[in-house]
Protein backbone atom coordinates (compact mmCIF):
# COMPACT_ATOMS: atom_id res chain seq x y z
CA UNK A 1 0.00 0.00 0.00
CA UNK A 2 1.57 3.09 -0.68
CA UNK A 3 1.68 6.09 2.08
CA UNK A 4 -0.26 9.11 2.15
CA UNK A 5 1.72 12.03 0.48
CA UNK A 6 2.84 14.97 2.37
CA UNK A 7 2.07 17.58 0.36
CA UNK A 8 -1.34 17.99 -1.53
CA UNK A 9 -0.63 20.03 -4.92
CA UNK A 10 -4.49 20.89 -5.40
CA UNK A 11 -5.41 21.76 -2.02
CA UNK A 12 -8.01 19.18 -1.56
CA UNK A 13 -7.47 15.35 -1.29
CA UNK A 14 -6.70 12.30 1.21
CA UNK A 15 -4.42 14.61 2.68
CA UNK A 16 -7.88 16.56 3.79
CA UNK A 17 -9.93 14.17 5.18
CA UNK A 18 -9.61 14.60 8.73
CA UNK A 19 -11.98 11.76 9.83
CA UNK A 20 -12.39 8.10 8.52
CA UNK A 21 -15.37 8.20 6.41
CA UNK A 22 -16.09 4.26 6.26
CA UNK A 23 -18.99 3.80 8.87
CA UNK A 24 -20.76 6.95 6.73
CA UNK A 25 -19.64 5.72 3.47
CA UNK A 26 -21.33 2.05 4.54
CA UNK A 27 -24.74 3.74 5.75
CA UNK A 28 -24.95 5.80 2.31
CA UNK A 29 -23.55 9.53 1.70
CA UNK A 30 -25.43 11.72 -0.14
CA UNK A 31 -23.82 15.30 -1.61
CA UNK A 32 -25.28 18.34 -2.12
CA UNK A 33 -24.86 21.55 -3.10
CA UNK A 34 -24.65 24.33 -5.93
CA UNK A 35 -22.99 23.86 -9.25
CA UNK A 36 -19.79 24.64 -8.77
CA UNK A 37 -19.32 23.97 -5.49
CA UNK A 38 -17.31 21.19 -5.44
CA UNK A 39 -19.72 18.00 -5.42
CA UNK A 40 -17.60 15.92 -7.87
CA UNK A 41 -14.09 16.82 -6.74
CA UNK A 42 -15.33 15.75 -3.01
CA UNK A 43 -17.11 12.35 -4.60
CA UNK A 44 -13.48 12.01 -6.69
CA UNK A 45 -11.73 11.98 -3.33
CA UNK A 46 -13.74 9.46 -1.48
CA UNK A 47 -13.25 7.28 -4.29
CA UNK A 48 -9.53 8.07 -4.13
CA UNK A 49 -9.60 7.31 -0.72
CA UNK A 50 -11.44 3.69 -0.96
CA UNK A 51 -8.78 3.09 -3.71
CA UNK A 52 -6.10 3.68 -1.43
CA UNK A 53 -7.62 1.55 1.37
CA UNK A 54 -8.07 -1.25 -0.84
CA UNK A 55 -12.05 -1.54 -1.34
CA UNK A 56 -13.37 -2.75 -4.04
CA UNK A 57 -15.60 -0.37 -5.81
CA UNK A 58 -17.88 1.27 -8.45
CA UNK A 59 -18.27 4.25 -9.91
CA UNK A 60 -21.31 5.28 -12.34
CA UNK A 61 -20.66 8.36 -14.32
CA UNK A 62 -23.24 9.54 -16.68
CA UNK A 63 -21.85 12.57 -17.82
CA UNK A 64 -17.83 11.78 -17.63
CA UNK A 65 -16.57 14.31 -15.00
CA UNK A 66 -16.56 12.05 -12.16
CA UNK A 67 -14.18 9.79 -14.38
CA UNK A 68 -11.76 12.56 -15.24
CA UNK A 69 -12.12 14.28 -11.44
CA UNK A 70 -11.07 11.03 -10.09
CA UNK A 71 -8.30 10.12 -12.39
CA UNK A 72 -7.02 13.47 -11.74
CA UNK A 73 -7.38 13.02 -8.10
CA UNK A 74 -5.15 9.75 -8.62
CA UNK A 75 -2.52 11.39 -11.10
CA UNK A 76 -2.46 14.30 -8.23
CA UNK A 77 -1.61 11.92 -5.35
CA UNK A 78 0.96 9.89 -7.75
CA UNK A 79 3.22 12.80 -8.82
CA UNK A 80 4.21 12.66 -4.96
CA UNK A 81 5.85 9.61 -5.53
CA UNK A 82 9.10 8.42 -7.75
CA UNK A 83 8.22 6.94 -11.22
CA UNK A 84 8.20 3.13 -11.04
CA UNK A 85 5.89 3.22 -7.81
CA UNK A 86 2.66 3.67 -9.15
CA UNK A 87 1.89 0.51 -10.65
CA UNK A 88 0.49 -1.46 -8.52
CA UNK A 89 -2.40 1.53 -7.85
CA UNK A 90 -2.63 1.70 -11.98
CA UNK A 91 -3.16 -2.42 -11.81
CA UNK A 92 -6.33 -2.01 -9.37
CA UNK A 93 -8.05 0.81 -11.62
CA UNK A 94 -10.27 -0.73 -14.56
CA UNK A 95 -11.67 2.15 -16.51
CA UNK A 96 -14.83 0.98 -18.99
CA UNK A 97 -16.48 3.57 -21.59
CA UNK A 98 -19.61 2.49 -21.81
CA UNK A 99 -20.72 2.40 -25.32
CA UNK A 100 -17.36 2.61 -26.93
CA UNK A 101 -17.42 1.31 -30.30
CA UNK A 102 -13.30 0.87 -30.36
CA UNK A 103 -13.11 -1.03 -26.59
CA UNK A 104 -16.80 -2.83 -25.87
CA UNK A 105 -16.90 -4.75 -23.00
CA UNK A 106 -19.93 -6.48 -22.89
CA UNK A 107 -22.64 -6.90 -20.19
CA UNK A 108 -25.39 -9.84 -21.14
CA UNK A 109 -28.02 -9.20 -19.73
CA UNK A 110 -29.17 -12.62 -19.32
CA UNK A 111 -25.86 -13.96 -17.82
CA UNK A 112 -25.91 -15.78 -14.50
CA UNK A 113 -23.54 -14.87 -11.95
CA UNK A 114 -22.51 -17.48 -9.36
CA UNK A 115 -24.97 -18.78 -7.11
CA UNK A 116 -28.05 -16.92 -9.61
CA UNK A 117 -30.98 -19.43 -10.94
CA UNK A 118 -32.51 -18.66 -14.64
CA UNK A 119 -34.92 -16.21 -12.89
CA UNK A 120 -32.91 -13.89 -11.25
CA UNK A 121 -30.73 -13.36 -14.10
CA UNK A 122 -34.66 -12.91 -16.10
CA UNK A 123 -35.92 -10.91 -13.37
CA UNK A 124 -32.64 -8.49 -13.65
CA UNK A 125 -33.92 -7.05 -17.49
CA UNK A 126 -37.31 -5.84 -15.65
CA UNK A 127 -36.04 -4.56 -12.93
CA UNK A 128 -34.13 -2.42 -14.92
CA UNK A 129 -36.88 -1.09 -17.27
CA UNK A 130 -39.25 -0.56 -14.78
CA UNK A 131 -36.63 1.73 -12.80
CA UNK A 132 -35.30 3.54 -16.14
CA UNK A 133 -38.85 3.82 -17.38
CA UNK A 134 -41.72 4.18 -14.32
CA UNK A 135 -43.95 4.87 -17.27
CA UNK A 136 -44.30 1.26 -17.52
CA UNK A 137 -45.96 0.97 -13.94
CA UNK A 138 -48.16 3.67 -14.04
CA UNK A 139 -49.51 4.53 -17.68
CA UNK A 140 -49.24 0.98 -18.59
CA UNK A 141 -50.69 -0.46 -15.48
CA UNK A 142 -52.94 -2.58 -17.52
CA UNK A 143 -50.78 -4.35 -20.08
CA UNK A 144 -47.49 -4.53 -18.41
CA UNK A 145 -48.37 -7.05 -15.51
CA UNK A 146 -49.17 -9.25 -18.15
CA UNK A 147 -46.26 -8.66 -20.31
CA UNK A 148 -43.91 -8.43 -17.76
CA UNK A 149 -45.13 -12.45 -16.96
CA UNK A 150 -44.35 -13.00 -20.76
CA UNK A 151 -40.33 -11.29 -20.23
CA UNK A 152 -40.09 -12.81 -16.91
CA UNK A 153 -40.76 -16.75 -19.08
CA UNK A 154 -38.56 -15.33 -21.36
CA UNK A 155 -35.65 -14.46 -19.69
CA UNK A 156 -35.90 -17.68 -17.94
CA UNK A 157 -35.72 -19.94 -21.28
CA UNK A 158 -32.99 -17.58 -22.75
CA UNK A 159 -30.84 -17.58 -19.50
CA UNK A 160 -31.11 -21.58 -19.67
CA UNK A 161 -29.80 -21.94 -23.09
CA UNK A 162 -27.29 -19.33 -22.79
CA UNK A 163 -29.14 -16.91 -25.27
CA UNK A 164 -29.01 -13.53 -25.13
CA UNK A 165 -32.06 -10.78 -26.36
CA UNK A 166 -30.72 -11.47 -29.94
CA UNK A 167 -32.50 -14.84 -29.80
CA UNK A 168 -35.84 -13.29 -28.72
CA UNK A 169 -37.46 -12.95 -31.80
CA UNK A 170 -36.70 -16.83 -32.40
CA UNK A 171 -38.30 -18.01 -28.96
CA UNK A 172 -42.01 -15.62 -29.80
CA UNK A 173 -41.48 -18.05 -32.85
CA UNK A 174 -42.92 -20.32 -30.60
CA UNK A 175 -43.57 -23.53 -33.04
CA UNK A 176 -40.31 -22.98 -34.46
CA UNK A 177 -38.62 -23.18 -31.69
CA UNK A 178 -40.46 -26.20 -30.69
CA UNK A 179 -40.00 -28.20 -33.38
CA UNK A 180 -35.90 -27.24 -33.19
CA UNK A 181 -36.21 -29.14 -29.67
CA UNK A 182 -34.77 -26.29 -27.97
CA UNK A 183 -37.49 -26.08 -24.92
CA UNK A 184 -36.61 -29.79 -24.17
CA UNK A 185 -33.13 -28.50 -24.36
CA UNK A 186 -33.76 -26.14 -21.46
CA UNK A 187 -34.96 -28.25 -18.91
CA UNK A 188 -32.53 -30.67 -19.70
CA UNK A 189 -29.89 -27.95 -19.14
CA UNK A 190 -31.64 -26.53 -16.32
CA UNK A 191 -34.90 -27.90 -14.68
CA UNK A 192 -36.02 -24.92 -12.61
CA UNK A 193 -36.79 -23.64 -15.87
CA UNK A 194 -39.75 -26.39 -16.37
CA UNK A 195 -42.54 -23.86 -15.75
CA UNK A 196 -41.58 -21.41 -18.48
CA UNK A 197 -41.51 -23.68 -20.62
CA UNK A 198 -45.50 -24.72 -19.69
CA UNK A 199 -46.16 -21.02 -20.15
CA UNK A 200 -44.89 -21.00 -24.00
CA UNK A 201 -46.75 -24.16 -24.68
CA UNK A 202 -49.62 -24.13 -22.61
CA UNK A 203 -50.78 -20.28 -22.76
CA UNK A 204 -48.54 -18.75 -25.31
CA UNK A 205 -48.82 -20.93 -28.08
CA UNK A 206 -52.39 -21.25 -28.50
CA UNK A 207 -52.91 -17.60 -28.77
CA UNK A 208 -54.02 -16.05 -32.21
CA UNK A 209 -51.28 -13.77 -33.59
CA UNK A 210 -53.45 -10.92 -32.93
CA UNK A 211 -53.68 -11.48 -29.45
CA UNK A 212 -49.74 -12.43 -29.48
CA UNK A 213 -49.11 -8.92 -30.89
CA UNK A 214 -51.26 -7.81 -28.09
CA UNK A 215 -49.08 -9.03 -25.15
CA UNK A 216 -46.29 -9.14 -26.25
CA UNK A 217 -45.55 -5.75 -28.14
CA UNK A 218 -45.69 -3.33 -24.60
CA UNK A 219 -42.45 -5.73 -23.80
CA UNK A 220 -40.66 -5.47 -27.22
CA UNK A 221 -40.99 -1.96 -28.20
CA UNK A 222 -38.68 -0.98 -24.90
CA UNK A 223 -36.02 -3.92 -26.00
CA UNK A 224 -36.67 -3.64 -29.55
CA UNK A 225 -32.85 -1.07 -29.93
CA UNK A 226 -31.21 -3.10 -27.57
CA UNK A 227 -31.32 -6.56 -29.87
CA UNK A 228 -31.25 -4.68 -33.03
CA UNK A 229 -28.68 -1.84 -32.82
CA UNK A 230 -25.22 -3.37 -33.95
CA UNK A 231 -23.37 -1.73 -31.03
CA UNK A 232 -25.85 -2.21 -28.61
CA UNK A 233 -25.82 -5.94 -29.29
CA UNK A 234 -22.25 -5.94 -28.48
CA UNK A 235 -22.40 -4.25 -25.32
CA UNK A 236 -25.30 -6.35 -23.86
CA UNK A 237 -25.09 -9.69 -25.79
CA UNK A 238 -22.13 -12.08 -25.55
CA UNK A 239 -21.90 -14.61 -22.71
CA UNK A 240 -19.39 -13.19 -20.29
CA UNK A 241 -19.88 -10.51 -18.32
CA UNK A 242 -17.47 -9.53 -15.56
CA UNK A 243 -16.78 -11.43 -12.69
CA UNK A 244 -17.94 -9.13 -10.11
CA UNK A 245 -16.87 -10.94 -7.05
CA UNK A 246 -12.88 -11.33 -8.06
CA UNK A 247 -13.02 -7.96 -9.32
CA UNK A 248 -14.25 -6.77 -6.11
CA UNK A 249 -13.56 -8.93 -3.66
CA UNK A 250 -10.49 -10.22 -4.83
CA UNK A 251 -8.98 -7.88 -7.07
CA UNK A 252 -10.79 -5.38 -4.75
CA UNK A 253 -10.65 -2.97 -8.08
CA UNK A 254 -12.20 0.44 -8.70
CA UNK A 255 -14.15 0.14 -11.57
CA UNK A 256 -15.34 3.11 -13.33
CA UNK A 257 -17.88 3.00 -16.20
CA UNK A 258 -17.75 6.10 -18.50
CA UNK A 259 -21.52 6.76 -20.03
CA UNK A 260 -20.79 9.98 -21.31
CA UNK A 261 -19.93 8.53 -25.09
CA UNK A 262 -23.80 7.37 -25.15
CA UNK A 263 -25.63 10.37 -26.46
CA UNK A 264 -29.65 8.49 -26.78
CA UNK A 265 -30.92 9.44 -22.61
CA UNK A 266 -33.14 6.12 -23.11
CA UNK A 267 -30.29 4.24 -23.00
CA UNK A 268 -28.02 5.86 -21.55
CA UNK A 269 -30.49 5.13 -18.06
CA UNK A 270 -30.40 1.69 -19.24
CA UNK A 271 -27.26 1.41 -19.06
Amino acid sequence: MLPTPQADPEGIGVANLETDPDSGLSLGTAISGTPGSGKTTLAAVLALWGLLRGYGQVLIDPTGSLSTAFLHQVLCFLSEFPDGEDGLLWQRIRYIPIGANDSVTPFPIYFRRKGESVWDASERLLRVLEASLPILTTQSSVTWPRAKRLASNAGAVLSSLGFQLTELDSLLNTLEFEKQGLFERAITRCPEVAPAVSYFREHYLPLSRSAKHQLNSTFLDHVYRFSQDPSLRLLFGGSQGIDWEETLETERETVIFDCSTITDPEIRRFA
